[in-house]
């Protein structure tokens, strides 16, 4: 694996020891208790680094544990880095990963604003972690079709889209999974609640099940978190956005 992945020495330790508190106790340090999952940084061992939008792999490792069994199909819509096929290759999940620019060969090319190319009922859990709008621009690609540059009335429009999508996908009492990252406002920007707005439309075509929140790192905080960042939105009094909602729902 770190062959693969290219560790650092740094990275390879990190995993060393994550493999092995995980494996000291019957339940592993990654796994959380309460409804706010808060992580110090991503797993070296899920993803790949420097990946733009890369989230802990830590986030699917439970989502995994609380809402699939092992050989259930977890379905990454956006299979970025591959954290999350990484994440059920630990956990022993058969899964499907899906992106526009594909970075690694066990990810499909997929358009995912014209659905999601999988077969009905087949699916256990379906993943959603869209690059939000303003923060990732231009990051991914320069495609008008990339998430990552729609407006936030086509953005929702096509978010709509792939609630029905994920609702066709899913077996009956499947489970399906998005994280918001909600745009404070500052100046002449409006605040946009990007979760309440998921939730209306996810709760259309499915029972809500939880809502859990999840603090970015220090240095993600804002959605890009450098210093300077943070020195100016203290100088000029405005919030920085500091936390995501993960919103689970259920097929019944």
């Amino acid at each position: 694996m770190a062959i693969d992945k290219k560790m650092s020495q740094r990275e390879l330790k990190q995993a060393i020891h994550a493999h092995k508190a995980e494996t000291a106790e019957d339940y592993p340090d990654w796994l959380q208790y309460g409804n706010c999952w808060k992580f110090t940084g991503c797993d070296p061992r899920m993803g790949l680094e420097g990946h733009p939008g890369r989230i802990p792999g830590q986030i699917t490792l439970n989502l995994l544990h609380y809402y699939t069994e092992e050989n259930d199909l977890f379905v990454s819509a956006f299979g970025g880095s591959g954290t999350d096929i990484d994440a059920c290759k630990l956990m022993k999940r058969n899964y499907i990963a899906f992106d526009l620019n594909p970075v690694r060969q066990d990810i499909k090319k997929a358009d995912l604003t014209e659905g999601l190319p999988v077969e009905s009922e087949s699916a256990n859990f379906v993943f959603f972690d869209p690059p939000w709008l303003s923060a990732q621009k231009d990051k991914y690609s320069g495609e008008s079709k990339d998430f990552a540059n729609l407006q936030f009335e086509d953005f929702y429009n096509r978010i709509e889209l792939l609630a029905k999508e994920a609702n066709r996908t899913l077996k009956t009492y499947g489970y399906c999974g998005i994280i918001a990252a909600n745009m404070p406002g500052w100046g002449e920007i409006a605040f946009e609640d990007v979760g309440f707005r998921l939730n209306e439309i996810f709760s259309k075509y499915f029972q809500p099940t939880q809502r859990i929140s999840i603090p970015y790192p220090t240095n993600m905080i804002g959605g890009g978190g450098a210093a300077f960042q943070i020195s100016r939105a203290r100088k000029e009094k405005y919030m920085l956005a500091a936390f995501a909602d993960l919103l689970v729902y259920r097929k019944v």
